[in-house]
């Protein structure tokens, strides 16, 4: 797990490899980031079904430079411009993912197949997502209930004060998610070992999960709170 702690939202990542790049020896080729500046803050995370190591470099270029264009034109985000700033950051991860495909001379679809991210705006009260591709975003707020937001949503100011924190999920860790949320989380290990490969599909791919949570205010998920919270998927993901 990664972790980042400022004087506004605590920031946590987890990552884990498939059975697939496991077998092979390959690195996890899902990636997560953590961005902060001034009253913002930045999470994003990008999977892929890379066949070399060379493709985490590209995937956490492609990150680094989508987690900051998202920081710098995050003010754009407003409901006379949000479908304008969707198309743009859609449009400059497709070339980030072209560029980047004939620099490392890498197939397109070893590069990201999926790039999510959240913005917090601590000042306008606000957090706007974007979406690439499959995963999912939720919302967790102040009476414990997790809410899926739908692509490239917004959480207004009036919504805010009732969110607590936002997840990120790659395809492969909203599997694992549905699982704990199930009550299954106990079954994790024996479906692994499951010989249907059906059975097993959720351990195929490479799992990421990001979150931005208040972890110091009293009341629910308050500091104790967020830190079991948090212990949770330690567990799950180590």
């Amino acid at each position: 797990m990664n972790k980042c702690e400022n004087n506004r939202w605590l920031s946590s990542s987890w990552t884990k490899r498939g059975e697939v790049h496991e077998r092979r020896g390959l690195l996890c080729q899902a990636r997560t980031i953590y961005k902060e500046k001034h009253s913002i803050q930045v999470i994003a995370l990008t999977e892929s079904r890379c066949s070399s190591d060379q493709s985490v470099l590209a995937n956490e270029i492609l990150l680094e430079n989508v987690a900051e264009y998202f920081m710098k034109n995050a003010k754009l985000w407003r409901k006379n411009s949000r479908i304008d700033l969707k198309n743009k950051m859609q449009i400059m991860v497709e070339n980030e993912l072209e560029y980047l495909s004939l620099w490392y001379d890498l197939p397109r679809c070893d590069l990201g197949i999926s790039v999510i991210a959240a913005c917090v705006d601590h000042v306008k009260s606000r957090i706007h997502f974007f979406q690439y591709g499959k995963g999912c975003v939720t919302i967790l707020t102040k009476n414990a209930e997790k809410i899926i937001v739908s692509n490239n949503a917004e959480i207004d100011l009036e919504t805010f004060y009732r969110v607590k924190g936002v997840m990120l999920f790659s395809e492969g860790a909203m599997q694992i998610e549905k699982l704990k949320d199930e009550g299954k989380i106990e079954d994790l290990e024996k479906k692994r070992a499951e010989p249907s490969e059906r059975s097993r599909a959720s351990f195929w791919e490479d799992q990421a999960a990001i979150i931005l949570i208040q972890g110091k205010e009293t009341g629910n998920y308050g500091t104790k709170e967020t830190k079991q919270f948090l212990e949770k998927y330690d567990a799950i993901y180590t």
